[in-house]
């Protein structure tokens, strides 16, 4: 997976998402800061431990998804991992106001959609087909035709290749580590605070 913006053409993120977890987070630093720096030893710790097991979980769920069109592949980024699906494997793209669906094959691939709701569909792909929450009938978001486009002018670019001939599935190490990280320091100053 290339760097930041690497070859990207375009980003789509949810505003709606975005403007709440940015709400979230405030509410979140307004609770938990002013019982931080008034309390002492454990429970200090304690309050700086949910808030930073807060924040990671708001950047987590609102601000990290988006579906990425880069030069030679569009990416979903999920909550916890990311899906780069080659532009050449693309066979039909469905994007609603809550889910972006791209269909390679007799797969679907699920991504966050360009007004998702607060907890919008997460990204990854599904055994089942999921209920989509716009009306089917409702005509298509104008990204859909953006992607559709991108998808047929650089299907060239991502065929050549060798790297792009398959859908890629990367789970999130360091945002893993991290929430595992902070669970166990939560729990760690919670069974503190008991003794």
């Amino acid at each position: 997976m290339g760097g930041s913006g690497e070859g990207e053409v375009v980003r789509y993120r949810s505003t709606v998402a975005r403007t709440a977890g940015v709400l979230y987070a405030l509410v979140l630093a307004l609770i938990a800061l002013p019982v931080a720096v008034t309390a002492n030893g454990a429970v200090a710790a304690t309050s700086y431990a949910v808030l930073a097991l807060g924040l990671l979980g708001i950047y987590v769920m609102f601000l990290r998804p988006a579906v990425v069109a880069r030069a030679d592949h569009l990416l979903l980024r999920g909550k916890l991992s990311d899906i780069e699906v080659p532009w050449h494997l693309v066979e039909d793209l469905n994007v609603r106001q809550h889910m972006t669906k791209v269909v390679v094959g007799s797969s679907s691939y699920y991504g966050t959609g360009p007004g998702s709701r607060f907890l919008g569909v997460g990204l990854r792909e599904r055994g089942r087909e999921p209920v989509l929450r716009s009306d089917p009938g409702l005509p298509a978001h104008p990204m859909q035709n953006r992607l559709l486009d991108l998808a047929h002018e650089r299907a060239d670019r991502s065929h050549g290749e060798p790297s792009r001939q398959q859908v890629v599935r990367r789970r999130s190490l360091p945002l893993t580590v991290a929430f595992a990280a902070l669970a166990v320091t939560f729990a760690v100053l919670v069974g503190v605070i008991r003794l």
